[in-house]
């Protein structure tokens, strides 16, 4: 008998079971939604204050990156010593987070900085530079790297059936990442 067939899977992210004070990440389809609250298609409900950060994440091209824009990289460095980039979120200005490289799973950094100079060249491949906490680094991208541009939401952006990555601490959503629909 699978997990979801004796119903464990619903209740390890429901709020009950999420340990008092821990920070969870969460992550399902939206069932409903209010101005203080958020419902998924499993049965979880969490609050939604005044504090939590909405943001809609959106697909973006390598011709969206432009310098001044705050990404977070997903990249192993190769053997050119750039970063190979799998994933870049970019962030807007009232949403950047903390500068640095931070070592991530397998040979993975997270590179958290500001675009500094892109270049595309004639085939369509591009490289572009990063500055973060006074130091530098150079970034290329990986054949079918995913990038993503964020946006701030609102509640009104919570809408039945889309994806949703949440962080909870003691049923309380901090942070709500809204995926479109691929339609929309």
């Amino acid at each position: 008998m699978t997990l979801a067939a004796m119903g464990i899977l619903g209740v390890m992210y429901a709020p009950a079971a999420l340990a008092q004070g821990q920070r969870t990440p969460i992550s399902g389809t939206i069932d409903s939604a209010g101005d203080d609250w958020l419902a998924f298609t499993d049965g979880t409900t969490l609050t939604l204050t005044p504090d939590t950060r909405i943001t809609l994440s959106r697909a973006a091209t390598a011709a969206d990156l432009e310098p001044g824009m705050f990404v977070a990289i997903t990249a192993v460095r190769d053997m050119d010593d750039y970063l190979l980039a799998s994933i870049i979120n970019v962030f807007p200005d009232n949403a950047r987070g903390r500068e640095g490289q931070f070592p991530l799973t397998g040979d993975n950094l997270m590179t958290n900085a500001s675009i500094e100079e892109a270049t595309i060249d004639e085939i369509g491949s591009m490289e572009f530079s990063v500055s973060f906490n006074g130091e530098m680094d150079r970034v290329r991208l990986a054949p079918g790297v995913r990038i993503n541009l964020r946006e701030a939401g609102a509640t009104a952006d919570l809408q039945p059936g889309l994806s949703a990555d949440i962080f909870a601490t003691d049923g309380v959503a901090t942070n709500v990442t809204v995926y479109p629909s691929p339609s929309a």
